[in-house]
């Protein structure tokens, strides 16, 4: 989920959560009389839209967390290939399509896995 659309489903639950709290003392008003149980109801929708501010913000960082842990365990794999196991990998991505050159460019003359920098 990207920025945007964070933001947005974040603009999205404060204006519910404004629409809500306006009916919420618009219905105190008519009955002319702030009781605490409207009160109490505005305290728990403010709170359930502070928490789901936090939890739509927060997905990125899960998000991010379980790539890295995908490419951990690809890299795992990878390495823990035996050397013929590699050798028959690289000449698969190599095939004949040159589009897949490239890929072999992580791949040592030896199969070994070249470290990025």
């Amino acid at each position: 989920m990207n920025e945007e659309r964070r933001a947005t489903l974040t603009i999205g639950l404060w204006f519910l959560s404004a629409i809500v709290l306006a009916a919420l003392f618009i219905s105190a008003a008519a009955q002319g009389n702030l009781t605490s149980s409207h009160t109490e109801l505005a305290t728990i929708l403010l709170i359930l839209a502070t928490g789901g501010t936090f939890a739509i913000w927060r997905m990125k960082d899960l998000q991010m967390t379980e790539e890295k842990t995908k490419r951990r365990r690809l890299d795992n794999l990878l390495h823990d290939l035996s050397d013929d196991e590699l050798t028959e990998l690289k000449n698969r991505l190599v095939g004949d399509d040159a589009r897949l050159g490239s890929i072999t460019n992580y791949l040592g003359d030896d199969g070994e896995i070249k470290q990025q920098r």
